[in-house]
């Protein structure tokens, strides 16, 4: 142990270089595509949107909003075609006849009757006008795919945001797991050091053991967060909808933006929220529901026609075929001028549901932008104290340096030596979840500013 300069570089070479990984790197913007195309949860929310165009027809009253049929007007005719019913059925049938008239000789008694019916009709009408209720009801399902939409958006920003914490998560524990592995070294070479001392009586076996201890500590800690490594690459590749033993790496280190805009989410709450969106539009839903309504005053005024054909014969009496064959056309109004005041209480309730849109509209403006000043006060609380952690990082590294080469040199004892290491492992331990914590903020923050999917697609 004649120079120390050897040592002191290779303690130098174990703290700052990093390792260099072959594997292909994914990106946050690369994950939010795989989430977009392939996670089976928005699959199902796409297929919602597809039963919400399919429901925006111009038959309207075609399929209500769990596709079966319905009565409601459209803007289209309603043509039917029939044949019969449980009284009149097409087909035939059997019946005794009994008759007794003043004359004896013309009286039937128990004689056998076999009849035929065909009566097929064919039916349409056509509303031309229904209080205007058609116009209003294509404009709610208009509305209600644009809720599917929003619908769909506020879920794939819950999906990325939980997807980018995955990720970031990982990014941190590649990270800690460099620095332990930067620490394992570094106690390695103490252990190595400590045992040299011991051969030449410079140092006790206690130390040799207790770096033992502390190198196994140290491996043990590393087994740990690989195992936590693991588990988070699975997670996140169930959301990719991928096998959870795909191996992948990813960034570094994480890179925390610090010009979030504060006044602009504010002002553009409106307009970004998903919340905020899917809120509003449920309000307008309902206003056109109230016209919907409200149309039940007006009367209802339609084309109808009929194509009717019928035909029946008996074997017995004096009519033993009859035949109609015809058609009808003309006007069908109606007006409801009384339902038991079901539609004046169906406007009322409708009114008092448009009020508490306007609460709930208020109410989710308030906690939108109470989310938005949270996000923002925590990134920047995360972001100063990352920042602190860090300066204590690269003191506890110097500090380390100078301790190492002092124990190297037998200037100090092991005991003294490792509290400089234990001071390392906290720094570096500190600075990894703060950085962390300043990103998962931010991604917050973005989401509840609207802008989250828009900063990883563009």
């Amino acid at each position: 142990m004649k120079s120390n300069r050897p040592y002191f570089l290779f303690l130098i070479s174990i703290i700052f270089l990093q390792a260099i990984y072959a594997q292909n790197k994914l990106t946050p913007t690369y994950i939010v595509q795989q989430i977009i195309q392939y996670n089976l949860d928005l699959k199902v929310l796409e297929n919602n949107i597809r039963i919400a165009k399919n429901n925006n027809n111009l038959g309207l009253g075609a399929g209500n909003a769990f596709g079966m049929p319905s009565s409601n007007a459209s803007f289209l005719p309603q043509i039917s075609l029939t044949g019969g019913s449980p009284q009149s059925p097409l087909g035939f049938g059997q019946n005794k006849s009994k008759q007794e008239y003043s004359n004896p000789a013309f009286n039937v008694n128990n004689q056998l009757n076999n009849t035929t019916l065909l009566a097929p009709s064919l039916n349409a009408i056509w509303y031309l006008f229904d209080g205007l209720k058609m116009f209003n009801t294509k404009k709610k399902l208009n509305e209600s795919v644009v809720l599917t939409d929003l619908q769909y958006r506020q879920a794939l920003e819950n999906t990325v945001l939980a997807a980018l914490t995955l990720y970031y998560q990982i990014v941190s524990t590649k990270e800690y797991i460099r620095y332990l592995n930067t620490v394992l070294s570094i106690v390695d070479l103490q252990k190595q050091l400590a045992q040299d001392k011991l051969k030449i009586g410079t140092a006790s076996e206690t130390d040799v053991l207790q770096t033992k201890i502390d190198y196994n500590n140290a491996k043990a800690q590393i087994i740990q967060q690989q195992s936590v490594l693991i588990q988070y690459k699975a997670n996140l590749n169930a959301m990719m909808s991928k096998k959870p033993d795909e191996d992948f790496d990813v960034e570094d280190s994480i890179i925390v933006q610090t010009t979030l805009d504060y006044q602009n989410a504010i002002s553009t709450l409106d307009e970004q929220n998903s919340t905020m969106l899917i809120t509003k539009k449920n309000m307008d839903i309902d206003m056109l529901g109230l016209k919907e309504y409200k149309s039940s005053y007006f009367p209802k005024i339609g084309l109808v026609g009929s194509y009717n054909f019928s035909r029946s014969t008996n074997t017995i009496g004096l009519m033993r075929v009859s035949q109609n064959l015809g058609y009808a056309a003309g006007f069908a109004v109606s007006w409801n001028l009384l339902n038991h005041l079901s539609t004046r209480t169906a406007i009322k309730n409708q009114k008092v549901i448009l009020n508490s849109d306007n609460i709930k509209i208020e109410a989710t403006r308030i906690n939108e932008k109470t989310n938005i000043f949270n996000a923002y006060t925590t990134f920047k609380s995360w972001t100063d104290v990352w920042q602190l952690y860090n300066e204590n990082f690269l003191l506890a590294k110097s500090n380390l340096l100078i301790s190492s080469v002092q124990y190297q040199k037998g200037h100090t004892d092991y005991v003294t030596y490792k509290l400089s290491e234990q001071t390392y492992e906290n720094t570096l331990y500190n600075k990894t979840v703060a950085v962390l914590n300043a990103k998962i903020s931010e991604l917050n923050y973005l989401k509840v500013s609207g802008t989250l999917i828009k900063s990883f697609t563009k």
